[in-house]
């Protein structure tokens, strides 16, 4: 009986100290600053620009989205860094730093309004600072939540059939 107490008051524990790891992810989430967003942003924005193949120079894909994107060099002070990836993924996305990347797949399917259309829904999803703005902090929510799911009741212990 001692050791099955023990083991209730250390499954207790462990269980407590997920919350404790959710609740700092939540805390993280939420107080993370605009500039260390960016960084973090920059940061992402290198590693995955090493792992795509990131069309440059005479790339038919950087040259039309450079073509397309000429003017639009900045957004109300934030600088705008629009790269084409070549990938048959049909995708755009925008990061904190004001880094788009338009994917050659979408680009195949669709005319220079359509994907102008997309580069100024990526920008305004920058400047308003919707989902994409704040990559980690959806994530580190979902996270938290499901360490939170995971550990809510403690393990369920059977006790030894009698006579067995």
């Amino acid at each position: 009986m001692p050791a099955l107490i023990c083991l209730a008051f250390t499954a207790t524990a462990c269980v407590k100290d997920q919350q404790l790891s959710a609740g700092k992810d939540l805390y993280t989430a939420a107080t993370i600053s605009d500039d260390e967003l960016i960084q973090v942003s920059r940061e992402m924005r290198g590693v995955g620009d090493k792992e795509n193949q990131v069309a440059t120079g005479k790339n038919k894909y950087a040259q039309r989205l450079a073509r397309l994107t000429d003017k639009l060099k900045s957004e109300d002070g934030l600088e705008l860094n629009f790269k084409a990836c070549v990938t048959k993924e049909v995708n755009a996305n925008a990061t904190a730093d004001g880094s788009i990347r338009v994917y050659s797949g979408l680009m195949d399917l669709m005319n220079d309004n359509e994907l102008l259309f997309v580069t100024g829904h990526e920008i305004g999803q920058v400047k308003t600072g919707t989902a994409p703005r704040r990559p980690s902090r959806p994530a580190e929510v979902r996270q938290a939540g499901q360490k939170r799911r995971r550990h809510v009741q403690p393990p369920q212990f059977r006790r030894p059939r009698q006579g067995h």
